[in-house]
């Protein structure tokens, strides 16, 4: 039986580095286009699809014609498992709470360096566009906000680890054996089969 070989660990360090490629696309809610706009979301799905994970729910949390969309949330967690504070890794999201914002919702980053951990995402209170940070950097509004806010490292509230990886197989392929190869990801991992 012909055995597929799939680099876990590659596709999470190509996570960051396909987000750099989104450095200074404009912040758009909702935005799914890098032509157009995106927001957190979408710099994580995009980077992460491209990457090889399979993260639908977050790609596509888009509102529906009638209005109603999945809570960003429930995306992330449908999409995602939970990883400890301290074990974080490049490729990994972090999740914030923001006090203004409702319930349901937050603010996703992706970890682009652990030493000291960096973080690549796109906000409306950055400079409008996606941008690179430090987790310890202040959030870039002005004024008596400022001393309310902080620094992005106050909101941090979690972090989470990509749960599918996509194969997609030719038909001299099919029905072989997928080996996951990870030293670092590979326990939280499991493959979804592209058609």
């Amino acid at each position: 039986m012909k055995q597929i070989i799939i680099d876990v660990d590659a596709r999470y360090e190509m996570v960051p580095v396909l987000a750099r490629k989104l450095l200074d696309v404009p912040f758009r809610l909702y935005g799914r286009d890098p032509n157009v706009g995106i927001d957190c979301v979408g710099v994580t799905a995009i980077a992460a699809t491209q990457a090889g994970f399979d993260c639908p729910n977050m790609l596509f949390s888009t509102p529906d014609a009638s209005g109603q969309r999945m809570s960003m949330r429930d995306a992330v967690l449908r999409d995602m498992v939970p990883v400890d504070l301290n074990n974080i890794r490049v490729g990994d999201l972090l999740w914030f709470r923001l006090f203004w914002i409702q319930e349901d919702m937050g603010h996703l980053a992706i970890v682009s360096g652990t030493n000291p951990i960096t973080m690549i995402h796109t906000s409306p209170l950055t400079i409008g566009a996606t941008m690179e940070q430090q987790l310890t950097d202040p959030m870039p509004v002005h004024g008596p906000y400022q001393k309310i806010l902080g620094t992005w490292d106050r909101w941090l509230t979690g972090a989470y680890r990509f749960r599918n990886v996509n194969v997609e197989l030719t038909p001299e392929e099919t029905g072989a054996k997928i080996l996951l190869k990870s030293k670092l990801y590979g326990k939280s991992i499991t493959v979804h089969h592209l058609k």
